[in-house]
């Protein structure tokens, strides 16, 4: 999230949070401030100085606090209707005995709501730390229905002295409050921009989910959970091969520019980049995604429905990604032009089902949020099957290979993957390793000759 918002965001907790603490305050004032408040009105009453805070002070701090944590409006919006609320509900609370009475020439009560008035003024511009443009909003709706209204009651009741006092008063304080207000928002934004830069340079290392998790204090998606969604297991084919003929240098070369390849069009598929080890990736699709539809009745066959989708959904953004790396591959390759490409590919293996999610590693030393689980297992068997089915296939003997298998193939997918023929294979040459329960799979396949011309399977 950018810093700027981020810090928005961070003020709407806290103009919630502070007019949660003024709605009860004010309510408490009533009580509080009736001695004082009958020396000058002998004929008030406790419920007649009490209900009208209750009901012009209390209930539209409480609103306010309600509207500062829903999103009826923009978070700017919010923000700004706060700045000038603030001073709107406090005038409300001024004009409740307080004013009436010193405009009638009781301006001796100045000198008991002066400090409170002063003390209120205070801390919400310290509190809130608004950004510049709403701190001056603030500041002038504090101006407009506060300082000016006191300051033409006091010069009508022709006591100078006190109108000197409070405007020294409202000087003093508005330049103090406003430098500390100022600062501290820099300093907040400072650490912001600090954090900020911090995250960038760490999700690389991290991932974009776990970075998040960390850097916006959600500890709760990093709870041991289970899910369901798509595994991709990628492989290179032939890469010791590939080592020898490249040697270290260039070897590390090609690596970077294959890791960036596979993590890029990961990402623009909305998938996940789990472990890169080598040659070889975990990568998931809809995996950490947190869909929650358990308050909302009846909906039993819509959900049903609703996973049909996202499966068919995850199984098209894991297949786009699939061919994506394929051809990103093939065209990588073509920059070390010394290197064959006689019998190096790509193997992939799909498997949707439940995942299970946790954090693992010692507490004092490295930990991973990883995942894990039977579908994880069957995804990884799948793609050394691609081994067998090279075995199998003469015809991928020569040249170069990519070969993508999975075990079920959802309803209504076929019209989305036309680009690519598809094999189901009933006999297996050999059982899928620790997984008697596979019979039949599904593949395709890419062969480049000595030409290299593709060569797309054909469905049989």
């Amino acid at each position: 999230m950018d810093p700027d918002a981020h810090l928005l965001r961070e003020m709407l907790r806290r103009q919630s949070t502070l007019a949660l603490v003024f709605g009860v305050a004010f309510g408490l004032y009533g009580l509080t401030s009736f001695e004082i408040i009958r020396i000058y009105k002998p004929d008030l009453t406790l419920w007649g100085n009490t209900w009208p805070r209750l009901l012009f002070n209390s209930l539209p701090y409480f609103i306010l606090a309600w509207i500062s944590r829903r999103a009826f409006w923009s978070e700017q919006k919010t923000a700004a209707f706060g700045m000038l609320a603030f001073p709107g509900i406090f005038m409300l609370a001024c004009m409740i005995h307080v004013w009436p009475l010193m405009a009638d020439g009781h301006s001796g009560l100045y000198g008991y709501v002066h400090g409170p008035n002063i003390f209120i003024f205070v801390i919400t511009l310290l509190v809130l730390s608004p950004p510049p443009r709403l701190l001056y909003l603030l500041l002038g709706g504090f101006m407009l229905c506060f300082a000016l209204p006191v300051s033409v009651i006091l010069l009508k009741s022709g006591n100078v002295s006190l109108l000197k006092i409070f405007v020294n008063d409202m000087l003093v304080m508005l330049l103090v409050t406003f430098f500390l207000a100022r600062s501290i928002h820099k300093t907040k934004r400072r650490l912001a921009v600090a954090e900020h830069d911090l995250k960038l340079r760490v999700t690389p290392f991290l991932g974009q989910y776990v970075a998040s998790a960390l850097y916006e204090n959600r500890f709760d998606l990093l709870r041991d959970r289970r899910s369901q969604g798509l595994i991709l297991s990628l492989d290179i084919r032939g890469f010791s091969r590939l080592m020898r003929d490249l040697g270290p240098v260039e070897l590390n070369e090609f690596l970077r520019l294959y890791y960036g390849l596979v993590g890029r069009i990961v990402h623009a598929h909305g998938g996940q980049v789990h472990k890169s080890m080598g040659d070889g990736h975990l990568i998931s699709f809809g995996v950490m995604d947190l869909p929650d539809l358990s308050d909302i009745p009846d909906l039993a066959e819509a959900m049903v429905q609703a996973e049909i989708r996202r499966k068919k959904e995850l199984h098209h953004h894991a297949l786009q990604a699939f061919f994506a790396i394929e051809k990103g591959f093939i065209e990588l390759l073509q920059q070390f032009p010394r290197l064959l490409h006689e019998g190096l590919g790509l193997g992939g293996g799909m498997a949707y089902g439940d995942v299970h999610l946790a954090i693992y590693g010692d507490e004092t030393h490295k930990r991973e949020f990883e995942i894990s689980g039977e579908t994880v297992v069957l995804s990884s068997r799948l793609e050394q099957y691609t081994k067998v089915l090279r075995t199998a296939n003469p015809e991928w003997q020569h040249g170069l290979f990519s070969v993508l298998v999975t075990w079920e193939w959802p309803q209504g997918l076929e019209q989305e993957s036309a680009t690519r023929n598809w094999h189901r294979l009933t006999r297996l040459p050999a059982p899928v390793p620790d997984f008697p329960q596979v019979q039949s799979l599904f593949y395709t396949s890419l062969v480049t000759e000595a030409a290299q011309v593709p060569i797309l399977s054909h469905a049989v």
